[in-house]
């Protein structure tokens, strides 16, 4: 059996994350096993991690390492007792492209492993310092791997630069088990009855996490011009992170917390997005969310800004709108979706397979590549 090292941030349910948890559970573990090195937030080795139980239960193990930002040096110290001390992982799958990557694949090089660099987002809204360091970073760690994946296009050349992107850079699905999404009209009116009794409104959802790059700020404006149409819609927020206090403030200025439901990291998704009547996703940027995968699937309809690469566009009931355009667009556009298709619910399930999304191709296609390196 081979084992590979993922290399990641922290393994809570955020969409790189449950990508790699989607794939973990359809490949074959006598196979080949997943292990992980993550990245906490702090240096407690008592970070909690939302996916570490069952990892643990699947057979993989979870490392934690201290925090590059806090102390490099302390961090590089760590990287290479590591790699001298786990000569059995192969093949290093790196999906943290940031300034600790500098460190764990020069090191992993070093120690003749063979390094997969894998592109996962298209912009970082930090400071312009932070942009600037963060281009050195990408320029510098082109170096080291082996070989290289991304999301989307979009995704490619942000982390690797065109001409990596168009020559040697190959598109990895973020796939998902499409068979947990199958709905029809009667099962989704059966799930919304249980989750939500006593709601008779639409039910609008986003899942993601809550940061910057989400924009639930722009997306709590366009719910409260919803509510002035329509006083019986409910909005679901799916996710933790940063933001959570600075929107719980906003929910209390714009008068709205009573109909928006803040429900944090939640394990059964597929179940809320079948429920809910519409997917609401302005994000700033993306690399490939998976969540909109998730939506179509569950045939529920999608309004993404056009900010989103175009190639997450894979069934009939998505629509895209320029941030620019403005809650109350945003607001009309979200209650046509809802009324146009009110009374029957679509099954998208084939037509997001075919395009290329379901995780046991995601799945072969990457157990293919780990066992050509044993």
């Amino acid at each position: 059996m081979q084992r590979v090292l993922q290399v990641v941030n922290i393994m809570d349910r955020g969409g790189v994350e449950t990508l790699l948890m989607n794939i973990y559970r359809n490949i074959d573990r006598e196979q080949v096993q997943f292990d992980f090195l993550t990245h906490p937030f702090s240096d407690s080795a008592n970070n909690s991690q939302e996916y570490e139980e069952e990892i643990i239960s699947l057979g993989g193990k979870v490392y934690k390492a201290p925090s590059y930002t806090h102390n490099p040096f302390s961090y590089t110290k760590f990287i290479s007792r590591f790699f001298q001390a786990h000569p059995e992982y192969t093949v290093v799958h790196g999906h943290n492209l940031d300034a600790a990557a500098l460190s764990y694949m020069r090191v992993a090089k070093q120690h003749g492993r063979f390094l997969i660099a894998h592109s996962h987002n298209t912009h970082d809204r930090g400071s312009a310092l932070k942009g600037a360091v963060l281009r050195i970073v990408h320029s510098v760690l082109r170096r080291y791997p082996d070989c290289f994946y991304a999301c989307s296009n979009e995704a490619a050349e942000f982390a690797f630069g065109k001409r990596i992107a168009s020559n040697s850079c190959e598109i990895v699905y973020n796939g998902i088990d499409v068979n947990n999404y199958r709905i029809d009209q009667r099962l989704h009116e059966e799930l919304k009855g249980e989750l939500f009794p006593g709601e008779n409104g639409p039910v609008f959802i986003n899942v993601g996490r809550l940061a910057e790059q989400k924009n639930q700020s722009f997306l709590l404006d366009v719910f409260a011009e919803i509510l002035a149409n329509d006083e019986s819609a409910l909005l679901l927020l799916i996710g933790k992170g940063p933001m959570k206090n600075i929107l719980e403030n906003r929910l209390r200025d714009l008068h709205i917390g009573d109909r928006v439901r803040m429900l944090g990291s939640v394990e059964d998704v597929p179940t809320y997005l079948r429920a809910a009547d519409v997917f609401l996703f302005p994000s700033l940027y993306e690399g490939l969310p998976l969540a909109a995968v998730e939506a179509q699937a569950a045939g529920l309809p999608t309004l993404i800004s056009s900010s989103v690469p175009s190639m997450v566009q894979c069934s009939d009931v998505v629509r895209t709108l320029d941030l620019k355009s403005g809650p109350r667009v945003w607001s009309d556009t979200a209650l046509q979706m809802y009324e146009d298709n009110r009374e029957k619910r679509m099954d998208c399930v084939d037509q997001v397979r075919d395009a290329g999304f379901d995780i046991t191709t995601t799945a072969r296609k990457l157990v293919t590549m780990y066992t050509r390196h044993t």
